[in-house]
């Protein structure tokens, strides 16, 4: 009897450290996020510019407003798989602080997506990375 409640207790105290834990990486991500939003928005040169990134749901979102003379939004929004290997192609080779970022994010357990918005029109395109597909694609960690 005493020996359940010793092993009830661990479960219990393990639960809880892995909830603290997960929070803290939540913490850590929404501080990021916050960090980068207030450099926003930031210029991508002729194509468009970083309008808003937020944290929201398990989700990070990249919102990127595009000049539809030079991107076609409807394009993008109907080749979801070619839009997702050049977003991965982007990312690994992003520099280092990107990799951080990328690191907050499957540590967070979250989601990333870029969201492309027509300048003129409105339409959007989004892409969404699940945190196993950027676990998957990071091949050398970065350091914190």
């Amino acid at each position: 009897m005493k020996r359940r409640f010793v092993i009830g207790m661990f479960a219990f105290i393990l639960c809880g450290i892995m909830t603290m834990m997960s929070s803290c990486s939540e913490i850590k991500l929404k501080a990021a996020v916050e960090a980068a939003n207030s450099q926003c928005p930031m210029s991508l040169g002729f194509a468009g510019e970083l309008t808003k990134i937020s944290y929201d749901d398990d989700l990070v979102v990249f919102a990127i407003t595009m000049d539809e003379s030079i991107v076609d939004i409807d394009m993008m929004a109907d080749n979801p798989d070619i839009m997702k290997a050049a977003i991965k192609t982007m990312l690994a080779n992003a520099g280092d602080e990107a990799g951080v970022l990328i690191d907050m994010i499957i540590d967070a357990n979250a989601n990333l997506c870029f969201k492309y918005i027509g300048r003129k029109s409105g339409k959007e395109a989004s892409i969404i990375l699940r945190a196993s597909e950027l676990k998957e694609m990071r091949t050398v960690p970065y350091t914190n």
